[in-house]
């Protein structure tokens, strides 16, 4: 997979502890966020899902965070269905409100934020 650039609205996106801690759904600015999947064999059509939409909770996999891509739609191989994705947090939700440096408690905010599938162990 290889991701677009994609940046969310909405009250509190900008606000780490807000965004973590209060959770909610922010919309993608422009048109959504964009990914592409490339299929092994290369005879299978490329398919590029675009979700309008992120929303964050707390509950899907506790502790971590969980972040649902809504209600998405695909161009290419599997066109016309709709999509959903959701990756989860490599951190809890409690290191990423913390203070320690890299996490929202701290001046320095977050600076990175490793995922991982949904209610799996793997990363990205």
């Amino acid at each position: 997979m290889l991701p677009s650039a994609g940046s969310v609205a909405g009250p509190g996106a900008n606000n780490c502890l807000t965004a973590f801690a209060g959770g909610g759904t922010f919309p993608f600015t422009t048109a959504g966020f964009v990914e592409v999947v490339k299929w092994h064999p290369t005879s299978i059509t490329v398919s590029r899902p675009n979700y309008p939409s992120l929303t964050e909770s707390n509950t899907a996999d506790a502790p971590y965070v969980n972040l649902l891509f809504n209600a998405g739609t695909v161009a290419g191989s599997y066109s016309p269905f709709a999509t959903t994705q959701s990756i989860t947090t490599m951190k809890t939700l409690a290191t990423i409100t913390g203070t320690t440096p890299g996490n929202c408690g701290n001046t320095s905010g977050v600076t990175s934020l490793a995922i991982r599938g949904s209610m799996t162990s793997g990363s990205y």
